[in-house]
C-alpha cells in the first residue's frame, strides 16, 4: 500500500510539472518560428532541423512532423512557414483544429475578418515585428465550425 501511494505521488508531481511547462514545449512561436524553423533561417539550417523535404516544387514540403511548407525569399532564407499538424501548438495551446473562441481567449487583440475561402471563412491575424521587419501570424478558418485550418508565419 505504501508503495502504491509513493508511485501515485510521483505521477501527480510529473503531471503537475507538465501542466506548468507549456512554453517549453511550444512548437509554434507567434511571429518567430514553427517546429524549430525560424523566419530568416538559411536552407542549411532548415535541413538541419527538419531534414530532407518530401518535395521542393513550390517551397519545401514536409508531409510528416511539420505537415506543411517552408518557403524562401530571394536570398534563400526562410520567408514563410505553415503547418497543418494538430501536434504543433503555441505556448497558449493554439494550433490547427483550435476553435475561434479558444483563439480569441488566448489572443484577445487578434484581428479577424472574412477569409479567402468564401463568405463563411475567416482569417485571424497577429501582426508583430522581427528584426525590424513586419511579420504576420495567420490562423485561417474554412468555417468557424471547422476550427483553425493551419498556422502561417510570413515576413512582409
Amino acid at each position: 500500500m505504501k508503495r502504491l501511494f509513493g508511485l501515485g505521488a510521483v505521477m501527480l508531481v510529473l503531471v503537475g510539472a507538465a501542466a506548468f511547462t507549456p512554453a517549453a514545449s511550444a512548437s509554434i512561436v507567434v511571429g518567430k518560428s514553427i517546429d524549430g524553423v525560424k523566419l530568416g533561417d538559411t536552407q542549411a539550417r532548415v535541413l538541419q532541423v527538419l531534414g530532407q523535404p518530401d518535395s521542393r516544387e513550390h517551397g519545401w514540403d514536409y508531409l510528416r512532423g511539420l505537415e506543411g511548407r517552408v518557403s524562401f525569399d530571394s536570398h534563400k532564407r526562410v520567408g514563410g512557414i505553415w503547418t497543418g499538424s494538430r501536434q504543433q501548438k503555441t505556448s497558449k495551446g493554439i494550433g490547427p483544429g483550435s476553435s475561434l473562441a479558444k483563439l480569441k481567449r488566448a489572443y484577445p487583440r487578434i484581428r479577424c475578418e472574412t477569409g479567402p475561402f468564401g463568405p463563411q471563412s475567416l482569417m485571424c491575424v497577429i501582426r508583430s515585428r522581427l528584426h525590424g521587419r513586419k511579420v504576420e501570424t495567420s490562423f485561417p478558418f474554412f468555417t468557424e465550425a471547422m476550427g483553425v485550418r493551419e498556422v502561417d508565419l510570413d515576413l512582409l
